[in-house]
């Protein structure tokens, strides 16, 4: 019961206009249990940068943490990647290299709350490279996911 295989079609998945980011509508619901959960999304009060905490990136059997670095910083290390505010980068130099290609793969924090996926990897190189991963920042789609799913946000009135 720790993986489960669910179906959907083609004209299910509904790709964002302009970046590297989609959404699948299943088929049918998944059956929720101790390995299988909802991940929670940043809520629309979460302003954070995200900036020198951990990240988790999982793909297959494996898991990297990884520091979240400036996107200035992740501009300047990777020479194919020009990082806006769509993007969030990890550092391989702390943590680990994610040099698999899993494009898609979570990007989590884990806070007070529990888990957050803040990214879902789309810039990835080889290891011999050494470039940082770029993944697309969640937040930055917010409205988009919104309008699209029936997601619905946390609200916080901190």
């Amino acid at each position: 019961m720790w993986e489960q295989r669910i179906n959907f079609s083609a004209s299910a998945i509904n790709l964002h206009p302009y970046e590297d980011i989609a959404l699948a509508r299943l088929d049918y619901p998944v059956t929720l249990n101790e390995h299988v959960q909802p991940i929670r999304f940043p809520k629309l009060s979460d302003s954070r940068s995200y900036v020198d905490m951990e990240g988790t990136t999982v793909a297959t059997n494996r898991y990297v943490r990884n520091r979240v670095m400036y996107n200035s910083q992740c501009t300047k290390e990777h020479p194919y990647f020009n990082a806006t505010n769509v993007d969030i980068c990890t550092d391989r130099y702390i943590g680990g290299a994610f040099c698999s290609f899993f494009l898609g793969s979570p990007l989590t924090i884990e806070d007070e709350n529990g888990v957050i996926l803040i990214g879902l990897a789309n810039r990835i190189s080889s290891c011999d490279n050494n470039y940082p991963t770029g993944y697309a920042r969640v937040s930055s789609f917010r409205d988009w996911i919104h309008n699209n799913t029936d997601y619905k946000h946390e609200h916080c009135t901190c």
